[in-house]
């Protein structure tokens, strides 16, 4: 049965981002879900590149990469930066959960591009300094380089090196901690000398 039928107004917003010259997959079929979506009043945007097959390259994959991250801290962080913004930092940290609430296991869903992993959050602090330890059951522990958390607002710097590849990546969370709904935001990843390699999203909530 085809997507077009299934779609509702109570459908998630969705981005389209496409290759106009994809031969694999053509772009006409997000365009099509894209106007199906918008008809129904669902936040959706199609991003389309002229000269990108299936797959970006250089300057295409790093707008793609910041439109994926707009997207999403614009569809999946509660409030609207704006307020957010007119808050003062005292008024955002008595606002927020305090810090205690971080403390503890987590399990963490990371999507970047498209593909999902599951892995075990471990956050702690000893004299007042946070450490974390990210462990998945497939591939072990990953470093944590930093961790910081601060009027709601949660980062966390983890480096990750590949068998074959001559250079570490690097995993930049940035995102919020609501009483109901965990941790979750946006990740960002580079090569380690700088190169933008990737987008997407986690979310991490207590067993």
């Amino acid at each position: 049965m085809s997507p077009l039928q299934q779609v509702t107004v109570d459908d998630a917003p969705s981005l389209f981002v496409v290759g106009l010259k994809d031969d694999l997959v053509p772009s006409t079929h997000s365009k099509k879900m894209h106007d199906a979506l918008r008809d129904r009043s669902v936040p959706a945007q199609f991003l389309g590149f002229p000269e990108a097959g299936h797959g970006f390259q250089g300057e295409d994959d790093d707008k793609a990469a910041d439109a994926l991250v707009e997207w999403f801290n614009r569809h999946l962080i509660d409030e609207d930066p704006s307020v957010r913004a007119s808050k003062t930092l005292e008024e955002r940290r008595k606002a927020a959960p305090p810090t205690l609430s971080l403390i503890g296991e987590w399990k963490l869903l990371l999507t970047v591009n498209g593909d999902a992993a599951d892995y075990t959050l471990e956050i702690d602090r000893e004299d007042g300094v946070l450490s974390a330890k990210l462990i998945s059951a497939r591939s072990g522990e990953y470093q944590v380089e930093s961790i910081r958390y601060d009027a709601g607002e949660f980062n966390m710097r983890v480096r990750r090196s590949y068998e074959g590849q001559e250079f570490d990546f690097i995993y930049d969370y940035n995102g919020t901690l609501s009483t109901e709904e965990g941790l979750r935001g946006t990740v960002a990843v580079s090569e380690d000398g700088g190169a933008r390699a990737g987008a997407g999203t986690f979310e991490a909530k207590r067993d």
